[in-house]
């Protein structure tokens, strides 16, 4: 189990949220989520999970129940989370599903920003053999234009640094990437491609995933999953930002 302090902070932007509410697309299930000015309404903060360790997980807020019994290698949509005061601290705290809820075993002191009406990804991998949690900021700023946005999480255990490369392509999309690490977005062309990934260096496939459609004006997370005995495998996480919203949630 393993406790991650949240700071809440306040934004010098809060007062500009986003009315463009956000769909969530993870292989055939989507979801919405409401506009980062309709959870600053609410006085939410907007958060997802992923369980990249190899057993069910519970994470709990502020000691209540935030998501349960989630499997492994499962991308949750978006809960509205409560706010807290500028000074405030909050704990998420990690469970095994499979069992009772009781002293945290390890505590990550790292304080990171919740701003009420931001977007945050959870991310808990088995790092070192014990579990760790990591907060990503999830920026919803759309891409110009006709081009897309990617960027790749690296939750695959044992394996040090990875290159993702579309197929064919010489120069990887991203390269080196540590593990429990996440990149920034990049900026690309929109098309159906393949990508290929490989360890740091290697001219050898380690996986290959066809048939990603990456659409004009979207934002795309890899996730990079598995290791450590397990075969890798690749989650596609795709978040669009949808027409505004009139006033307050839809």
């Amino acid at each position: 189990m393993i406790a991650i302090l949240i700071i809440a902070m306040l934004s010098l932007g809060a007062c500009s949220r986003s009315r463009q509410p956000v769909e969530t697309t993870v292989g055939n299930k989507t979801s919405t989520a409401p506009s980062a000015a309709a959870a600053k309404e609410e006085k939410e903060t907007l958060v997802r999970f992923i369980n990249a360790t190899q057993s069910p997980k519970d994470v709990y807020y502020r000691d209540m129940a935030a998501f349960t019994r989630v499997p492994s290698q499962t991308v949750t949509p978006y809960a509205g989370l409560p706010g807290g005061r500028q000074d405030s601290r909050h704990d998420l705290k990690l469970y095994n599903s499979a069992n009772e809820v009781g002293t945290p075993l390890t505590v990550n002191a790292e304080g990171v920003p919740q701003n009420v009406g931001r977007h945050y990804t959870v991310l808990a991998v088995d790092q070192d053999s014990k579990p760790a949690l990591k907060v990503i900021p999830d920026e919803m700023k759309p891409p110009e234009p006709g081009k897309v946005k990617v960027r790749l999480i690296h939750a695959a255990p044992g394996i040090d640094k990875l290159d993702i490369f579309r197929a064919g392509d010489e120069e990887g999309i991203f390269s080196g990437q540590s593990f429990a690490q996440v990149t920034e977005y990049k900026e690309i062309e929109p098309a159906t491609i393949e990508l290929t990934v490989r360890k740091r260096g290697s001219k050898t496939d380690a996986l290959k995933v066809k048939g990603v459609k990456l659409e004009p004006n979207k934002l795309y997370t890899f996730v990079l999953l598995g290791g450590e005995g397990k075969p890798l495998a690749c989650k596609v996480i795709e978040d669009e930002l949808l027409a505004p919203e009139s006033v307050g949630r839809r």
